[in-house]
């Protein structure tokens, strides 16, 4: 009998345990899938000089290019538009050179951006 209750007792440790552990550590991008975090990383690195990227950046250097929370606004029905965009930077854009990868982390992460539905 206090066999059976010491394996209960390790599935409900197991079971508690388990989530507390995993939310402590970070989950690691998925290959293939494409990562907001990712694509903030890359608009912090290359787009942040002249965009505002960032909910709570205060200024960009430029005010001529929309900030990325108007063209999350914009996204739905031009994410084709938007990909054919960052796959052909044109002026005033900088001449950068973005994966197929890049430029789909840097739609999800305009995508986190977009407001929710319903609000």
């Amino acid at each position: 009998m206090s066999r059976h209750l010491l394996l209960l007792a390790i599935v409900a440790f197991a079971l508690v345990a388990a989530p507390l552990v995993a939310s402590a550590q970070p989950i690691p991008p998925v290959p293939g899938v494409p990562s907001a975090a990712k694509g903030r990383a890359l608009a912090e690195r290359w787009c942040k000089s002249c965009h505002l990227v960032e909910p709570n950046q205060a200024t960009a250097p430029s005010d001529m290019p929309p900030p990325f929370a108007a063209l999350a606004e914009g996204l739905p029905g031009r994410e084709a538009e938007y990909q054919g965009f960052l796959q052909a930077p044109h002026s005033p854009m900088i001449e950068i050179s973005l994966s197929r990868e890049n430029i789909a982390d840097i739609m999800a992460y305009l995508r986190s951006l977009a407001p929710a539905k319903g609000k």
